[in-house]
């Protein structure tokens, strides 16, 4: 007779043979989460699909570079644009940037996916700056990205866009190049603002901390599949 130790040895084994059969590490896409004054935003990044651009994208967020970064560009119906300026200290600076990015086009800026800015009509120019696309960018609608200067890079997607749909409705476009100059003619302000010729850091949409999610190491994924396995038995 066979003993309960022999049942959960060949349980093990077979979780092991099925995890190994899905190529479970290959196919973890790393996440990413960025604390914002909004809330939480969560991105999935497409690593096998945009190598270079996700290494860049990463490189920023481990060397704290996004941290109090603000969205500095909002084109309701287009892109919410960020990874340019950060705020210290109520001082407006550049994201000081490390080169540039080889363009990777290969995926259609639809609605949710995240991009690489680029400068000027050089599409291997993108360093630090992205967007999101708030609707279909891929020629279906008023703009295509998908043939502009090449294509504009998708490397990720936004898993919970209902917190930028809110970003969106609490905020308003405003001009405050009077106030600072560079590319602030369409910088997003939270609608409590009464008059945008004064305007405090806390008006901005601001990325405070920017980091990359850990993802389960395989022997949590084994724990889980057992568990499951266990939960399924128990309930027969």
């Amino acid at each position: 007779m066979k003993s309960l130790t022999d049942y959960k040895i060949k349980i093990r084994l077979s979780l092991l043979a099925f995890i190994a059969s899905l190529n479970i590490s290959s196919a973890v896409q790393t996440r990413v989460q960025l604390e914002t004054n909004y809330g939480d935003l969560y991105l999935t990044l497409y690593d096998d699909d945009a190598p270079l651009t996700v290494a860049n994208f990463l490189s920023y967020i481990t060397s704290d570079a996004f941290d109090d970064t603000f969205f500095h560009r909002s084109v309701p119906s287009f892109v919410l644009q960020g990874g340019g300026f950060e705020i210290n200290s109520g001082t407006i600076s550049s994201v000081v940037t490390t080169g540039t990015v080889d363009n990777e086009f290969g995926i259609s800026n639809t609605r949710g996916t995240i991009a690489m800015a680029q400068s000027g009509s050089d599409p291997d120019s993108a360093t630090s700056g992205w967007f999101i696309n708030l609707v279909d960018n891929d020629g279906t609608t008023a703009n295509n990205l998908d043939t502009l200067n090449g294509g504009f890079t998708v490397f990720g997607f936004i898993e919970n866009m209902s917190l930028v749909d809110l970003i969106m409705a609490e905020t308003f476009v405003a001009d405050i190049t009077s106030l600072i100059s560079g590319p602030f003619e369409e910088v997003p302000l939270d609608n409590s603002v009464l008059d945008d010729s004064e305007v405090s850091p806390g008006d901005f949409v601001i990325i405070q901390n920017a980091s990359v999610i850990p993802e389960p190491s395989s022997s949590a994924l084994l724990l889980l599949g057992v568990g499951s396995c266990l939960l399924i038995r128990r309930r027969k």
